[in-house]
């Protein structure tokens, strides 16, 4: 930068030439130097990670615009404001006709420049303070979760109940975070106002906390296990090699966990501070929605075949419900064609005797060979052998399916008694489903649906013609 023009044009009452000679001379670091012009007086923004301090940068500005002494500009504002920040922290009025000479203070007077690689104190405050009351408040609510969800899975054996209990564990510290973080700021308050419900800020410290806590306690695991003894557990050497060295490991492994826990309160400040809350919530956004992508996919691959045999059992139980409905109508229509019956049973009978046998009397025969068949119901009735499958409710549905489409053309008596076993067999497979099955419940429903269409197809093979 050239500063000779500059100047010469700052002095002209430039705006932007103002600005690139107090940016040049300011001596504070990491600070940007805003100027617009208004009615009657220059004002002067500066703008920084961490808010500039106001007597300091005042008395610079105050001094560097009087060597410059811009034209037709008596009065200048000076306003200091974070970065990321719309609205000014502080704001002072000067006036430069009445500025009497004197030396800016002293730097070091004002402000301490700390490292940001080293956590602030508000880091060690945080990290501290998590450490003593997170071990009793986490540790009793951790405990309380894992013991109940145990003791919840081992009774009813559902893993969806047990996580369940420890998902509330988690919330309900959570809420303890939550609320001792909002009556000890409320506390320190000069106008103490206490409110019953936390704020956003204290909510986010409640769910930082414990997110801090699982990472420290995860790295606190990649700490120790490492160094646990590749022996057997029930050996007592084993367990002599272990606790020789278990104090130093256990030791080590804290102090790493609170030093992680430091620099994750360090990190979090830095993000709050340097990075507007639009963009914060729009990066959480976009990973929530990534996360929730990243699980339900191999979820729903995962239950594709369990969603086709929902869809597959549901068109069945349809088609099973449609011919219930409909094959009373078509009762009428089936007696009233016997004659498609006579067409198709004389080839498996000679017609030559039955032309000659009625002379000889063959009647009483036809009266005693119907006794003598009672294959049919001899099938439908007794219970049958008992069946062996590894899918018990998948056969189940395979044979409803058979017996819905042999419904839909079913006519004779023979066609009924085979509908009527194919229901009974699905009707059985669909009570052997055992209790640890995910379908169970459905199973009991479809059985007692599956038996009453049993039922409903013996009737109709008594009213069918042979």
């Amino acid at each position: 930068m050239q500063n000779q023009p500059s100047i010469k044009q700052a002095r002209l009452g430039d705006p932007e030439a103002i600005a690139s000679v107090i940016q040049h001379i300011l001596p504070l670091e990491d600070t940007t130097v805003y100027t617009q012009l208004k009615n009657d007086y220059l004002e002067i923004t500066l703008e920084s990670p961490e808010l500039p301090p106001q007597d300091y940068s005042v008395d610079l500005v105050k001094q560097i615009v009087s060597q410059i002494q811009p034209q037709h500009i008596t009065n200048i504002v000076v306003q200091g404001r974070e970065l990321g920040q719309f609205n000014p922290a502080w704001t002072q009025c000067i006036d430069i006709t009445q500025t009497p000479p004197h030396k800016p203070p002293k730097l070091s007077a004002y402000r301490f420049q700390w490292p940001r690689w080293f956590p602030y104190p508000s880091s060690w405050l945080r990290a501290t303070c998590l450490f003593l009351w997170a071990f009793i408040v986490l540790t009793i609510f951790a405990r309380w979760g894992g013991f109940w969800s145990s003791f919840i899975y081992d009774i009813s054996n559902n893993h969806h109940l047990a996580l369940l209990i420890l998902a509330i564990s988690l919330i309900a510290a959570i809420a303890v975070f939550s609320y001792s973080h909002h009556f000890i700021t409320s506390a320190f308050k000069k106008p103490r106002k206490f409110s019953k419900y936390p704020g956003s800020q204290s909510i986010w410290e409640g769910i930082l906390a414990v997110i801090v806590l699982l990472i420290a306690r995860l790295i606190f695991l990649i700490v120790v296990v490492p160094f646990y003894p590749g022996c057997s557990i029930y050996s007592s050497y084993c367990h002599v090699r272990y606790w020789e060295s278990a104090e130093l490991v256990v030791s080590s492994g804290m102090l790493v966990s609170f030093i992680s826990t430091l620099y994750l309160y360090q990190a979090e400040f830095l993000i709050r501070k340097h990075i507007s809350r639009q963009q914060i919530l729009k990066f959480a956004s976009i990973a929530a929605v990534s996360c929730i992508i990243m699980i339900s996919l191999p979820i729903g691959y995962r239950n594709l075949a369990y969603i086709k045999g929902i869809v597959t059992d549901i068109v069945a139980n349809s088609q099973s419900l449609i011919a219930t409905t409909t094959q009373p109508a078509a009762e009428p229509l089936i007696n009233s064609e016997p004659a498609l019956q006579v067409e198709i049973d004389p080839p498996t009978e000679p017609a030559p005797q039955v032309e000659i046998d009625p002379p000889t009397e063959p009647a009483p025969q036809v009266e005693i060979d119907p006794p003598t068949e009672p294959a049919p119901q001899a099938e439908i009735d007794p219970p049958t052998e008992p069946l062996v499958n590894s899918d018990p409710f998948g056969e189940a549905v395979r044979k409803a399916i058979e017996a819905a489409n042999l419904t839909q053309t079913a006519q004779s008596k023979q066609d009924w008694e085979t509908i009527a076993r194919n229901w009974q067999l699905a009707s059985q497979l669909m009570q052997e489903v055992s209790f640890d099955d995910p379908n169970y419940l459905t199973a009991q429903d479809r059985a007692v649906l599956y038996y009453n269409n049993y039922n409903y197809s013996r009737t109709m093979a008594t009213k069918a013609t042979n």
